[in-house]
């Protein structure tokens, strides 16, 4: 199939954020505070929406930490060790995981979890990943 990067790691709690205030991400993260600052409680799904998409245009252009990478590559290995799979350290590749925990992360920035907060009496910026 051509891919790989293995098909799921987990990622600890905490990870967006760690990532969103490394110095290579320092452009992004003001930008996308700014973005977010539109979303109020009466804020309509439609312009709940844009604002989704340019939040989820910015995740995508987010840079991945060199510890970010160190320690995922890091845990592969270890991982790898424990369970005999030797090979996950080599099927790892850090464009196709970044682009892939991006997609993830971006995937916070979106309708449903928006409407999900509201119902539960939420506030969409308390939301993490």
């Amino acid at each position: 199939s051509g891919v790989l990067t293995p098909q799921a790691v987990a990622l600890p709690y905490g990870c967006m954020q760690k990532a969103l205030t490394d110095q290579v991400n320092a452009k992004v993260l003001p930008k996308l505070q700014q973005v977010l600052g539109k979303l109020q409680p009466s804020t309509s799904n439609e312009d709940a929406q844009v604002v989704f998409e340019e939040a989820q245009q910015l995740v995508m252009k987010m840079v991945m930490p060199e510890e970010l990478k160190v320690n995922v590559l890091e845990a592969m290995a270890q991982e790898g060790a424990k369970q005999g799979e030797e090979r996950l350290k080599a099927l790892f590749d850090p464009l196709d995981a970044w682009a892939a925990i991006k997609g993830v992360w971006a995937s916070l920035f979106a309708l449903r979890p928006w409407i999900s907060l509201a119902k539960a009496g939420r506030s969409f910026h308390d939301l993490n990943m």
